[in-house]
């Protein structure tokens, strides 16, 4: 993945996702879905509420992509009680709890 889309999303940045996206419109087409961190995955991670709802609407199914860990974003979320980006997450999809990750978890595994 880009690393300056890597640095924007840890940051949650959305002006700087934007920007990006204007000079480069694939950027986020181009993110390997493939065993790594999202851009939704770091910002779950990160806190970044803003930036969350932004990737959701720009690409949704990052939702249910799991990282190179077996981690779905909300996995991420509620591991690191991140509620509003929970919240955020489910609007998109509510079957994103059944979503099995690493150990054939589901997220609120880690919730508990």
């Amino acid at each position: 993945m880009d690393r300056r889309l890597i640095e924007t999303a840890q940051m949650g940045n959305v002006d700087l996702l934007l920007n990006l996206i204007k000079y480069d419109p694939l950027i986020l087409h181009s993110v390997s879905l493939a065993e790594e961190d999202t851009p939704l995955h770091i910002a779950s991670m990160a806190g970044h509420l803003n930036f969350v709802q932004q990737i959701l609407t720009l690409r949704p199914e990052f939702a249910t992509e799991l990282n190179q860990d077996g981690f779905s974003p909300l996995h991420v979320a509620l591991a690191n009680g991140n509620l509003e980006i929970v919240k955020e997450l489910l609007k998109v999809d509510c079957d994103l709890c059944a979503v099995r990750g690493r150990e054939k978890r589901i997220p609120l595994h880690y919730a508990a």
